[in-house]
């Protein structure tokens, strides 16, 4: 994603939070991009619809979450943002696939392997964290 777009999303996904939330998620935005990261607001506010189909899918396990809050007249005021570095994203991906493959397989190898990558995400984050 260039830079300009991913700029422009999270203003979008920004609108789409809790004031008070929209102010400190703005904050952590601003400290990472200081450090020298690209953060991007994956997600933010999602409808009933949208977690249902997400719920469907497995990729969560709750039917109503942070994500679906709304405040008056049902207006977006989500609790909760996917929060993504455009440099790091692939360890995300590479997460979920080999959790895909440990509840396909279901073998001491594939759980192996998860953990691996596991550790290596949050020997990453930790880095990230301190760099």
């Amino acid at each position: 994603m260039k830079e300009d777009a991913r700029l422009k999303r999270n203003i979008q996904r920004q609108v789409e939070l809790y004031p008070t939330f929209a102010a400190r998620v703005v904050r952590i935005i601003a400290t990472l991009e200081a450090a020298g990261f690209r953060p991007r607001i994956q997600d933010a506010w999602r409808s009933a619809a949208a977690q249902a189909e997400l719920f469907a899918k497995g990729t969560t396990k709750v039917k109503f979450g942070f994500h679906n809050v709304t405040g008056t007249g049902g207006r977006p005021e989500s609790l909760a943002v996917d929060l993504l570095d455009l440099d790091v994203a692939f360890i995300v991906v590479l997460l979920r696939c080999a959790a895909k493959i440990c509840r396909i397989i279901d073998s001491a190898v594939a759980i192996v392997i998860y953990s691996i990558l596991a550790l290596s995400f949050w020997i990453c984050l930790v880095v990230i964290l301190i760099r």
